[in-house]
């Protein structure tokens, strides 16, 4: 990490010896290019297996960016069409290391560059160990190249008195940003408190509708659950998942090519070299049934069928288990669904599109 935001998950989600161990490894801070390359060749040959002809590779982190010169290798080795699959690209990112060239090469390989930002970003330079650049210089530098931005922001107890939506929103619009994604605090504690829930839930309504004013979709998780009932997004599942991406569309590959679902969650898989074995695994097969198969508790719930639940490796931090729910967090699912139908007609619906291709997701962390 080159800035340590107080905010980040990373390094904190987890519940699990095997994972603690693995991420206190020396060698749990870099992935070489045959790691990497390894894990993008094993998910095309189960892709063309089973007849699917895209994969969806997103560069996370930690920040990515301090291993540019492995994601530069696998861009140019890969390109985006290997072995009859095409392959798309994302990455995540702080943004603070992105250079003109860098900018350059994510533009010939059609990679959407989202970066983690809030409001107060813009307010001053902030210097990073890596790269003095803020976020307004970095923007301009995306918006020359004519790169695909969105930006990722977090609505938690560590940001909620100084989010501003409004400004998030109206730098989206300056700089040519094709959307905002909100994430909501993935620490559950947050949803305990009443007040803290209305707060959040109001912030996060006023960043929806200004965002609808300027014609620039704010999006999240919370949002699916609207987006399937509309049907704008097919039950089905078109991008993968209902509310958390951990259920059977994703896995996370760190450094070492150890395997786990998604990068918040703690049940090890096993390596990437052991492909077939980590997706015929009870880990896997349990994380991937929550697409289709609630908790005991969201039986007669008036979104069941919609949601899939908060975060499971923030349920896996608090209870140890992913087969249960956080109150709190249903509490804020269902009343924002509810708002968003109840203002159907007041906000047109944007049918923009949200991502560049729909397809399946493979992280490629560190």
């Amino acid at each position: 990490r080159n800035r340590s935001c107080d905010y980040c998950f990373v390094k904190t989600m987890y519940n699990s010896d095997e994972r603690a161990i693995l991420e206190q490894s020396p060698k749990n801070v870099n992935m070489s290019f045959e790691t990497a390359s390894i894990a993008v060749e094993r998910l095309i040959e189960i892709l063309r297996k089973n007849g699917n002809r895209e994969l969806y590779i997103e560069f996370f982190g930690g920040e990515p960016l301090l291993n540019w010169q492995v994601i530069k290798s696998i861009l140019e080795t890969f390109k985006n069409q290997a072995n009859g699959v095409a392959l798309h690209y994302s990455i995540t990112t702080n943004g603070s290391l992105i250079t003109p060239k860098m900018a350059d090469i994510f533009k010939k390989y059609n990679v959407t560059v989202t970066m983690s930002t809030g409001p107060f970003d813009f307010k001053e330079q902030t210097t990073c160990r890596k790269g003095n650049s803020n976020a307004t210089q970095i923007l301009r530098i995306l918006k020359d190249t004519g790169n695909w931005v969105t930006f990722n922001s977090v609505i938690s107890k560590e940001t909620m008195d100084e989010f501003d939506g409004y400004t998030l929103v109206e730098k989206a619009k300056d700089y040519n940003v094709t959307m905002v994604g909100l994430i909501l605090d993935l620490d559950l504690a947050f949803y305990e408190s009443d007040a803290k829930r209305e707060t959040a839930l109001q912030k996060l309504w006023e960043t929806y509708s200004f965002g609808m004013q300027k014609g620039i979709p704010i999006v999240g998780y919370w949002y699916q659950i609207f987006q399937q009932i509309i049907g704008k997004q097919a039950t089905r599942f078109s991008s993968g998942y209902k509310t958390c991406p951990a259920t059977g569309c994703k896995l996370s590959i760190e450094p070492e090519g150890h395997v786990f679902i998604c990068k918040c969650c703690s049940a090890y898989m096993g390596h990437i070299t052991d492909l077939d074995i980590v997706l015929h695994s009870p880990q896997y097969e349990a994380y991937a049934l929550k697409a289709y198969y609630n908790a005991p508790e969201c039986k007669g719930c008036e979104v069941e069928g919609f949601c899939s639940g908060v975060c499971m490796g923030a349920l896996e931090k608090k209870y140890n288990k992913i087969d249960t729910i956080e109150s709190g967090t249903c509490t804020i699912y269902k009343k924002i669904t509810r708002k968003l139908i109840e203002n159907i007609r007041t906000h047109e619906i944007l049918t923009l599109p949200l991502v560049q291709h729909e397809r399946k997701q493979l992280h490629v962390c560190g």
